[in-house]
């Protein structure tokens, strides 16, 4: 018989523990001396609630999240009143983890800085923290940058919501070219096949960083909405004799979520065409990340 309450202090001893094993290790140099455990994991936590340029708290924070222990309410309560936005908003993440729900907007608004607002959006929509409602609340906030207004259209447009589509063509016309590719692809997930199409043309013009980045961006965006009007795009900017490889695998991957008899066939094509071991074993871990059923 599970008793959650004995695992959840379970967990929480393991955490601690392991925090604590840090601080010895760091402290005192050596695992092997007498050491007072509970002052070396209070000095710890202590720390993962200090602000440290070198992100150090926030691995200590992430940690304690994925226990979702409700016993650390309080701590992620005090967080989201922290002196820096990074401690607020994993006071912000965890508590919306602990409760299997939405984060709240009213909490995130507190983080006022327009980069730092975005960085919370993004780390928000690529937990699956936000909903329609919450995406829609934060689509009216004034200043929100383009690349997280698509992401959040994104969240609409995939759990069932409405897209203004007017202000989807402003996006699709947007001078980021990263930005104008995931629009693209939700404009054509929408029913406007074409504007893939005419993203495909204005890649063309690019080069370099500028290019690898705006295939990157259509390539993540088809994965992540399974956009089958992207396919033929895919294929070409995988096919292409100049493509970097980042290009080929992230289009690679799209497929394999989008046309899985496609993406096996360029997969066993980039596969035999590679030398490197190394490569190769790159190549062989994003078909076991793409989660699909492989036919033997």
């Amino acid at each position: 018989m599970r008793c959650p309450a004995l695992e959840s202090k379970t967990l929480t001893a393991v955490a601690v523990a392991a925090i604590a094993a840090v601080a010895v290790a760091q402290e005192n140099g050596s695992p092997y001396g007498p050491v007072d455990e509970v002052a070396a994991a209070t000095r710890r936590i202590q720390a993962a609630t200090t602000y440290r340029p070198d992100g150090s708290h926030h691995l200590l924070l992430t940690s304690l999240r994925q226990l979702q222990d409700d016993s650390l309410r309080p701590l992620f309560e005090r967080l989201v009143q922290g002196d820096h936005w990074t401690l607020q908003l994993d006071g912000i993440l965890g508590l919306a983890e602990l409760d299997d729900a939405p984060v709240d907007p009213v909490l995130l608004e507190q983080i006022t800085a327009p980069a730092e607002r975005a960085a919370a959006i993004r780390a928000a929509v690529e937990l699956e923290l936000v909903q329609v409602p919450q995406a829609e609340e934060m689509l009216r906030w004034s200043g929100v940058p383009p690349a997280e207004q698509v992401a959040l259209m994104g969240v609409v447009r995939s759990r069932g919501g409405a897209v203004d589509p007017d202000r989807l063509a402003g996006l699709v016309a947007d001078p980021s070219p990263e930005v104008a590719a995931a629009a693209s692809v939700l404009a054509a997930d929408l029913g406007d096949a074409a504007a893939i199409d005419l993203f495909a043309e204005r890649v063309g013009r690019l080069s370099g960083s500028a290019r690898e980045r705006a295939i990157v961006s259509l390539a993540r965006t088809a994965e992540r909405h399974r956009t089958a009007a992207a396919v033929p795009s895919l294929v070409a900017f995988a096919s292409a004799a100049d493509a970097t490889r980042s290009e080929r695998l992230a289009c690679l991957s799209a497929l394999l979520a989008t046309d899985l008899e496609t993406g096996l066939e360029m997969w066993t094509e980039l596969f035999e065409a590679t030398s490197s071991n190394a490569a190769r074993l790159r190549t062989a871990l994003l078909l076991l990340a793409s989660e699909q059923p492989v036919p033997l």
